[in-house]
């Protein structure tokens, strides 16, 4: 329903950097497909990422009944997306392949993964902001998500994955915590409550400090390069 083609945008780029950047047993294969949901999935047993097209459609949707001018547009908006779910699953990857110790629910460490993937990130003219913006536009799915559906029932608190809002919170205050100057607006518009910025900037040391320290004996420096 759309031209927009995830194998040509920031998602592929990663894609073939993937089992570069990483000292690994073995390549981890991404594989698209279709899966009859929008969804994505790290195979321990095949070692393949899983990204289905219709994520793609999904966010598509996602974008065309919530975002607002000020959003991003629609291609960067998919695209980022993706990238952020494929680093999703990439962490949870990583922590099968290195057995990484993971002391709360996976899921909230793999997100944290992917939102520092994000903030490392930089396009070809060496500007950082350029990561920040994909993140910003990954939380923001999580709150469209939120707003598409709402999780108030007994059966999405029980669940490994932390609500959507509480996702799009998370991401938000680590966005916030890397460049808090850069990042004003979330508070400033009351998209980050201020009681919880308050603690973003520590809240993104502690994370990126210890994810650094987990990754730093399998990848190469660009984990050093964290703001």
């Amino acid at each position: 329903r759309a031209s927009f083609d995830p194998g040509s945008t920031k998602s592929e780029r990663l894609r073939m950097t993937s089992n570069d950047t990483y000292m690994l047993p073995q390549d981890i294969d991404v594989v698209a497909k279709e899966c009859g949901e929008p969804n994505a999935y790290w195979s321990p047993a095949e070692y393949k990422i899983i990204m289905c097209y219709e994520l793609v459609n999904g966010a598509l949707d996602l974008h065309d009944k919530f975002a607002e001018q000020h959003d991003p547009v629609l291609d960067d908006f998919v695209g980022d997306v993706v990238v952020g779910i494929f680093n999703h699953e990439m962490g949870h990857a990583l922590v099968t392949v290195y057995n990484l110790p993971v002391t709360g629910l996976e899921e909230d460490a793999v997100d944290q993964f992917a939102a520092l993937n994000a903030v490392s990130f930089v396009d070809e003219y060496d500007d950082p902001r350029e990561g920040q913006e994909m993140l910003r536009s990954f939380a923001r799915y999580w709150e469209y998500i939120d707003m598409d559906a709402g999780e108030d029932g007994r059966t999405n608190y029980s669940g490994v994955h932390a609500l959507s809002i509480q996702r799009y919170y998370n991401m938000a205050c680590l966005l916030y915590g890397a460049d808090p100057e850069y990042n004003q607006d979330l508070v400033a518009f009351g998209d980050l409550p201020q009681d919880r910025a308050d603690w973003c900037e520590s809240e993104y040391r502690k994370i990126s400090g210890s994810w650094s320290r987990l990754i730093e004996p399998y990848a190469e420096p660009a984990w050093a390069d964290l703001p």
